[in-house]
């Protein structure tokens, strides 16, 4: 088997998933780690364990760099590998938190895109921990290029003289 191999089709399959969000590859891949042909079994289980590590790797990466996630918060790669070593339900709970993690990215960050290049220079790959991210020289240009649509609710309380004596304003996402 070409391990090499399996591996980067793993890291290729988990940067193209994060940039197209098509899940199409990744069923056949998992298919095949399922299947009874041994030799694709053995592939397709160190191509899919890439996969994730290498989505748990873009994750850590952002943590690094101060990114904080609500609600399905991704495994850290430390996290999913001891859940890989508690058995396969533990591991596929936390794939799938990976899954649904990645594509809560895809809708937030539309565009969003990894690259090998960047995963080699950043140190992806060297353990656990992900490569502390390079300190600002200075202030740094943030530019909003997408923002959820919002909902407003507004409510206003007027006395007997038609005076405003309270307002109360919602917003949230639609």
């Amino acid at each position: 088997m070409d391990f090499q191999g399996s591996y980067d089709y793993g890291l290729d399959l988990a940067l193209g998933y994060l940039r197209d969000g098509k899940p199409g590859p990744l069923r056949k891949l998992l298919a095949d780690a399922h299947g009874k042909d041994a030799q694709r079994k053995a592939a397709a289980s160190l191509a899919s364990m890439a996969f994730f590590y290498t989505l748990a790797q873009v994750f850590d990466q952002a943590r690094a760099r101060g990114i904080r996630f609500k609600g399905n918060v991704p495994p850290t790669l430390a996290e999913l590998r001891y859940e890989r070593s508690c058995g396969e339900p533990a591991y596929s709970k936390a794939a799938q938190r990976l899954l649904d993690a990645a594509v809560a990215l895809r809708r937030s960050v539309p565009g969003f895109s990894a690259s090998r290049t960047v995963m080699k220079e950043e140190g992806a790959g060297a353990g656990d921990k992900p490569a502390p991210a390079p300190a600002p020289a200075g202030p740094m240009k943030v530019e909003v290029v997408a923002m959820p649509r919002r909902e407003t609710a507004s409510k206003v309380k007027r006395n007997q003289a038609g005076e405003i004596v309270s307002t109360l304003q919602i917003e949230m996402d639609a």
